[in-house]
């Protein structure tokens, strides 16, 4: 007598199975997609407890991808973990702000480098077409900050993609997070039409192959560091003007309440 097998159908719906782990794994990201955004817009601010429990009664999700959440956005850098304490929105330092554009030199850098050792076109169009996308974010008018920052982060993350080093598109993509909040919150007013010039500028040296190209993407980075430093002091000095005592932040419409209770 033949052994049953049980259908594939019903497989899947077991308890432990791919579907129920698949399940899982989407909450996960949808939990993380919805945390990131909250931090680097700032409605969760540096220093605001993450509670499990709040979390899970604001997202209506179990304890289980609130933790895969917290872990991943940790690995990202904006969440600190500390024993006995739990999870909190990272406090960021002018010495993260360093620490990040040293590690975008290291990506960036050589992403050029080995772009301008490549076959001629290579990248091109995935580039420019990048760019485009900046224009267009800037030409907008009364565009908003965080829509041309969003396309530079994605022209830079073209330029490293256009490489085809999988593993230097994942430390992009890691450091993006950061360095979206860095540019949101520290970056002086945006003079769209001047930031747009720079970036074209730098893009036409690099698809153009200019042996000067990697320079250029090294100054381009250092000013970029450069004003956001003073930005980021600019605001430190003025949080301390105004700074009185007072509860922890919350989110927004008090979602996720930091109430010890919650």
């Amino acid at each position: 007598m033949e052994d049953h097998v049980p259908e594939p159908d019903l497989i899947l719906l077991q308890p432990g199975s791919a579907l129920v782990a698949l399940e899982r794994r989407t909450a996960t990201l949808d939990v993380v997609d919805q945390l990131r955004g909250a931090i680097t817009s700032a409605k969760l601010r540096p220093g605001t407890k993450l509670r499990e429990a709040a979390l899970c009664r604001g997202l209506g999700v179990g304890r289980a991808p609130i933790r895969e959440a917290l872990r991943q956005l940790t690995q990202e850098g904006l969440v600190t973990y500390e024993p006995h304490r739990g999870s909190a929105v990272s406090v960021i330092t002018a010495d993260d702000l360093i620490d990040v554009y040293s590690a975008r030199e290291a990506i960036e850098l050589r992403s050029v480098e080995i772009l301008l050792s490549s076959p001629p076109g290579h990248g091109r169009a995935v580039i420019m077409a990048a760019l485009d996308g900046l224009q267009s974010a800037a030409a907008v008018a009364d565009s908003p900050a965080v829509a041309i920052i969003e396309a530079d982060i994605g022209l830079h993350g073209a330029i490293v993609g256009a490489t085809g080093s999988t593993r230097l598109s994942r430390m992009f993509r890691t450091l993006s997070a950061e360095m979206r909040m860095f540019l949101l919150h520290t970056h002086p007013p945006i003079d769209a039409p001047s930031y747009v010039d720079d970036h074209i500028s730098l893009v036409h040296q690099i698809v153009g192959r200019n042996p000067t190209s990697v320079e250029a993407m090294r100054t381009h980075l250092a000013e970029a560091r450069a004003l956001l430093t003073a930005g980021f002091a600019e605001r430190q000095d003025a949080s301390a003007a105004s700074q009185g005592a007072g509860a922890q932040p919350r989110l927004q419409e008090g979602q996720w309440s930091d109430d010890p209770a919650a």
